[in-house]
């Protein structure tokens, strides 16, 4: 990891005065300003797009107040379906919903189209302000296909009014969706690349260890668990474990670099999926931060973690041709690789220094028995 970028992101971090808002974002004044990320192995500072209004969902140059809308909506909305025959022609007796509707409208229990379009009319014209142009130019669209076809909706001359026709549903949209828009959108972010010349601070850093635990999720509902077919049997894939060693700051500058570091092992994970039916849960992944005091020693199985990792991203800086880059993580490497092999060592002299025996084979020592331990183990077997 490159803590030596993080400085400059962290100095543009202080010059902007933005505050941690978790993970790797950050706000200034209440308002989210943008992230910390990480691009080719470097952390980067993205600032947000600009927010882009939502287009206006009506034309009205001023919303209609709500108690207008609402006794316009009152009708619209209870305008009758007609029943029609097979031929589109209204059926003498209508059903029982449709009487209902007509009641409602105070328009009776017999269907009469004339009635109803003066209803739906009137209704607009309570609702409809003489100066909005566009409204009034949608309503003279009804008027005139009415007047033309005899209709709204069905068949020419039948007299039908279905509210769902395009003329109706235009004006009253209209009106009902005054002063709405739809939502707003974000633009691209913006990459701040920090002033090279820049004076960075310096700081009192304290290391961090970070453990990221990525869990797999079965994604096929059932197949990979217990089926029948042996080609859908899949085992839960354990756990992947990462270890990450930090200087930081603070505990939340490491917190804010953890969750950078955790997504990046999330999406690496996730492109690499070897498995048919499981992948990467990013809901259930877990990441802990722990201060590592001066004189803590890293346990062997979190060096060999540590090695292999520091070896992918040796043969990964290589693919990407950052020879620099690639040896660094080479020596990380090896470094990993020698203290491994040293405790190792340490662990066979401590055994051998009282029985003479060597390897992992070799029986503990106490070395405050005063007895020989190999000399006890003869005694037992004779």
């Amino acid at each position: 990891m490159s803590d030596q970028s993080y400085d400059r992101v962290r100095q543009q971090i202080k010059s902007l005065g933005l505050k941690h808002k978790g993970g790797g974002s950050y706000e200034k004044d209440g308002k989210y300003y943008g992230r910390v990320t990480k691009q080719r192995g470097q952390y980067i500072l993205k600032k947000a797009g600009k927010t882009i209004p939502g287009k206006a969902l009506s034309k009205a140059k001023e919303p209609y107040k709500p108690e207008v809308k609402k006794k316009l909506i009152g009708v619209i909305n209870n305008l009758p379906v007609p029943d029609t025959d097979s031929d589109g022609n209204l059926k003498a007796d209508q059903p029982d919903y449709v009487k209902q509707d007509l009641k409602k409208l105070g328009l009776g229990s017999k269907y009469d189209g004339d009635k109803v379009y003066d209803k739906m009319m009137k209704a607009f014209d309570k609702a409809l302000k003489p100066d909005d142009k566009e409204g009034q130019r949608l309503k003279k669209k009804i008027e005139d296909k009415w007047k033309k076809t005899g209709t709204l909706g069905g068949t020419k001359n039948d007299k039908l009014i279905f509210g769902g026709e395009n003329v109706i549903g235009d004006l009253f949209n209209h009106i009902r969706l005054s002063g709405e828009r739809e939502g707003d959108q974000t633009g691209p972010e913006t990459d701040l690349k920090p002033d090279k010349k820049q004076k960075i601070d310096k700081v009192e850093k304290k290391t961090y260890e970070v453990k990221i635990t990525i869990p797999y999720e079965n994604v096929e509902s059932g197949a990979g668990q217990d089926t029948e077919d042996p080609d859908e049997m899949e085992d839960q894939p354990d756990d992947v474990v990462i270890f990450r060693t930090i200087k930081a700051e603070s505990e939340e500058e490491a917190e804010a670099r953890a969750q950078i570091e955790a997504d990046e092992a999330y999406d690496k994970l996730s492109k690499k999926n070897k498995y048919d039916y499981h992948e990467p849960d990013y809901d259930m992944m877990d990441v802990e931060v722990n201060e590592i005091e001066s004189n803590k020693k890293v346990t062997k199985e979190e060096r060999q973690i540590m090695a292999k990792e520091n070896i992918n991203k040796f043969v990964n800086s290589l693919e990407k041709g950052d020879a620099k880059q690639a040896g660094e993580d080479l020596k990380n490497a090896l470094a990993d690789k020698v203290t491994s092999s040293l405790d190792d060592a340490k662990t066979d002299v401590a055994r051998s220094m009282f029985t003479g025996q060597q390897g992992a084979d070799a029986p503990e020592a106490d070395p405050f028995s005063g007895n020989d331990v190999e000399a006890q183990s003869d005694e037992a077997a004779q």
